[in-house]
């Protein structure tokens, strides 16, 4: 990336009047390779549009704050950087002292400490399929850019592969096409609680075809990405932590062989008390 760096001079003219002069010069600026956290720009560039003056006397390392303007959306951010010197950071050459250029990345001597505002952290429910999860993360940054509709159609997209990977996994007879009667035919052969279908049956993104929509509000698209998120937690986050859980719990293969010994010499009355206290959660 490059300003344009003008200069103007007056210089005389044989009559004695002045003449203004002005010369142009290309100059390349310290640049960022980044998202961008005003527009969400992923891989963008943000060049060096301001940065702190130089302060004699500061002991190095010396953080300076420094700002940084989109090459996507023009807005600014503030970057704060650290020197092992009290450099001159541009953005152009001023006085003698030539600015650095180039990805910042790539200059000895400076690094990035900090950028403001800071990216959403957009994270999709755990152990969630990676189609699943994609979908989820493409609407969650659909909602931070205020894109309704395409944000409740994301969130729409992941409850959809979802509910049709737990069907393959689950069921042999034919899939219901409707988003809405998959779920709540799911809901009779996996466990599911019966909230949830009536949830889903009112959210309107996902109750309805998308095609069918005039127009998603805000709130639609809230409400989905609300939905999604209960859904998906449910349906793939808790089983995995359950599972988890037990895994932690079982004991070792000798104790299991020494405790299966124990059980088959109890009594019925010995075997009850075992059951009481298993379930109590102090076997």
């Amino acid at each position: 990336m490059v300003y344009v760096r003008c200069q103007a001079y007056l210089t005389p003219s044989p009559d004695g009047s002045r003449a203004l002069q002005i010369f142009t010069e290309e100059q390349e600026v310290l640049t960022i390779s980044s998202s961008c956290p005003r527009c969400l720009q992923p891989h963008t560039t943000l060049q060096l549009a301001y940065a702190d003056p130089d302060r004699p006397g500061i002991p190095a390392p010396a953080f300076r704050e420094t700002a940084f303007r989109c090459a996507h959306c023009q807005q600014l951010v503030l970057v704060t950087v650290m020197t092992p010197q009290n450099r001159y950071l541009g953005p152009l050459d001023a006085h003698g002292k030539p600015a650095p250029r180039g990805d910042i990345a790539k200059v000895d001597g400076i690094e990035v400490r900090q950028i403001l505002p800071e990216m959403p952290k957009n994270n999709a429910p755990e152990h969630c399929p990676v189609q699943v999860s994609k979908a989820f993360l493409d609407g969650a940054a659909n909602l931070e850019q205020a894109r309704w509709t395409a944000a409740a159609s994301c969130y729409r997209m992941s409850i959809d592969r979802a509910s049709k990977l737990l069907w393959q996994e689950s069921c042999q007879d034919d899939m219901p096409h409707n988003l809405w009667k998959r779920i709540e035919k799911l809901s009779s052969k996996i466990e599911m609680p019966n909230s949830l279908v009536r949830w889903a049956e009112v959210v309107k993104t996902v109750g309805n075809e998308m095609h069918e929509l005039d127009d998603v509000s805000e709130e639609d698209a809230r409400d989905a990405a609300h939905f999604a998120e209960v859904f998906l937690t449910y349906m793939y986050t808790l089983p995995e932590r359950l599972a988890q859980f037990r895994a932690r719990r079982t004991p070792p293969v000798a104790e299991a062989q020494n405790l299966l010994g124990e059980l088959k010499n109890m009594t019925g009355a010995q075997m009850s008390a075992f059951v009481t206290k298993v379930e109590s959660g102090h076997p």
